[in-house]
């Protein structure tokens, strides 16, 4: 009953936010941009906010090299969650119950610099996750089949950025 109660109350570790942005990084882990993309600097916000925690609460006993790729991170993606990525391309949308919406189209400008914040931190990315992670995830889906696969990352969603890394690594693992 109380499964993953502590885990809840603890909140994401170092490990698990620094998968999280290795997915954003390597584009394994897909954001949700909305109509127009206008929610994605808020998706990109949220990940920032974890780093910070996790930076704040453990950034003394953590890996140093996860604690650079943090801190590179937040430098990197901190900008665009605060700037708008997308805006009002000028028409409106009337919605039920006489709601009247924006209709909003993708900023270029905040895609170039995800663009260029996920090249910068592309190559930490890499070697991060090939020192500290990759033999965690062969191990632990050796012998899967692709269905097992499924649910273990469904029942383990922060390890869904490890298992598609693996897999692009290795294309022997997706079969």
């Amino acid at each position: 009953m109380f499964k993953g109660f502590g885990k809840w109350l603890r909140g994401p570790t170092a490990e698990d936010v620094s998968l999280e942005m290795i997915g954003v990084v390597k584009g394994t882990q897909k954001l949700f941009g909305g109509q127009g993309d206008n929610m994605l600097s808020g998706e990109v916000g949220k990940i920032v906010n974890r780093a910070e925690r996790v930076l704040e609460k453990e950034g003394h006993t953590m890996h140093p090299d996860i604690k650079r790729f943090l801190k590179d991170g937040v430098e990197a993606l901190g900008p665009l969650a605060t700037m708008r990525s997308s805006e009002h391309n000028g028409e409106n949308w009337f919605g039920p119950g006489g709601n009247v919406y924006l209709v909003q189209k993708p900023k270029p400008e905040w895609k170039e610099k995800f663009r260029a914040a996920q090249r910068r931190l592309d190559g930490q990315a890499d070697q991060l996750f090939d020192s500290r992670f990759a033999e965690k995830v062969a191990a632990e889906t050796k012998g899967m089949d692709r269905y097992e696969r499924d649910a273990y990352t469904r029942q383990n969603p922060s390890k869904s950025a490890l298992v598609e890394q693996a897999k692009m690594r290795n294309p022997g693992l997706g079969q």
